[in-house]
């Protein structure tokens, strides 16, 4: 798995893309899971607020990266 556009956000993405890929692979590819039914929602939700949070940290010139 890669690693996030913010280096603060690697741990969550770590764990949206550790469940992304169990749900896809176990219950979506089988017909057991629909998109309105994935459980990794709430983890999708908290790394968008984080990659949200420190783009604007970055556009504000908070940001370590060049």
């Amino acid at each position: 798995m890669s690693q996030s556009l913010a280096p603060e956000c690697n741990e969550v993405k770590e764990r949206y893309d550790t469940c992304f890929l169990k749900w896809y692979s176990e219950k979506y590819l089988r017909g057991l899971g629909t998109t309105d039914n994935n459980e990794c929602a709430g983890l999708f939700k908290e790394y968008s607020k984080c990659l949200q949070v420190n783009s604007l940290h970055f556009a504000q010139g908070r940001g370590r990266r060049l």
